[in-house]
């Protein structure tokens, strides 16, 4: 069964009442039915993102279906061994260099996408109307994290995609999507669910954890602090703890560009090339793209796609 973490009903009643706001009026087109429904069940390994509304069938006033990570994680063929997926980060309402992206990845043999934060510029009503209408474009499951433009303290995220954070697996992989949007940390509740999730993915042969805002920021010396986590103690005890707990690849975005190296002894990707506007001209580093990462028994291998 799936796990969940409890509410309040006033978190409910709330959260219906944005969602409403948030879809009224909107339209996808001919794009409608790319958004599935809130699956009925889950699998025993997974800590899905619950929706804050219990219809599991209801569409909204714009007409489309809530889409929600919970529903894109039910496309995904959780029995495969030998896949790959997309990541991508930062396109905070690019309409020209993100759209080109959803297109690229439509034709690459991917079984998901995941938008690793900043899903908009600021976590208004018509900003996220515009974001589901552009992602009901992807025919591949599409799912995503949180940044700190999302703004998810103002209830219109969770609406739509469920909680901030949540675990899932395909395969022999673990994948956890951490919530640290707020740029400094993450709380207290998450932290001891991060730890017993990476204790009991041991078992797995890949461990993969997404974080939109990265520990470090390799622009500067050594692990210090910069575009990244602001509490650099906070900073380290994570990364001791992926050290310890063998994480295969830290995937992070927030900061406009593409960068790879290793934390510890943790490898790691940050990817923010999404449509976003890059934050330097150095073309090693920046430029438009996302991260095609490949899975098998008999190791993983990625590669960046230009965009």
């Amino acid at each position: 069964m799936t796990r969940v973490r409890p509410r309040t009903a006033l978190t409910s009643v709330l959260a219906v009442f944005i969602l409403a706001l948030v879809l009224a009026g909107s339209s996808c087109g001919g794009h409608k039915a790319g958004l599935a429904s809130q699956p009925r069940t889950g699998t025993a390994r997974s800590t899905t993102p619950q929706a804050s509304s219990s219809p599991t069938s209801t569409t909204t006033p714009g007409g489309i279906p809530p889409h929600l990570n919970t529903s894109q994680l039910e496309k995904v063929d959780r029995s495969q061994s030998d896949f790959a997926f997309a990541l991508l980060g930062d396109n905070r309402g690019s309409t020209t260099v993100f759209n080109s992206l959803i297109g690229r990845v439509n034709s690459d043999n991917v079984l998901f996408a995941l938008d690793n934060g900043d899903l908009v510029d600021g976590g208004t009503v018509g900003n996220y109307r515009n974001f589901v209408d552009q992602i009901s474009a992807c025919t591949k499951p599409f799912l995503v994290a949180a940044g700190n433009h999302d703004d998810v303290s103002n209830g219109i995220y969770t609406a739509l995609f469920g909680d901030g954070y949540y675990d899932f697996t395909v395969g022999d992989s673990l994948f956890i999507v951490l919530d640290d949007s707020n740029e400094r940390n993450i709380n207290g509740r998450q932290l001891e669910w991060l730890k017993s999730e990476l204790s009991r993915g041991q078992p797995y042969k890949y461990r993969f954890v997404f974080m939109h805002v990265p520990l470090y920021d390799p622009r500067q010396s050594g692990e210090s602090v910069g575009h990244s986590l602001q509490d650099l103690t906070f900073a380290k005890m994570l990364n001791g703890l992926f050290d310890q707990n063998h994480v295969t690849l830290i995937l992070a975005s927030h900061i406009h560009g593409y960068y790879e190296g290793v934390w510890g002894s943790t490898p790691y990707i940050i990817s923010g090339g999404a449509g976003a506007p890059l934050q330097g001209t150095d073309p090693e580093h920046f430029f438009y793209h996302y991260i095609r990462v490949h899975v098998s028994d008999q190791g993983m291998q990625h590669e960046v796609v230009r965009i």
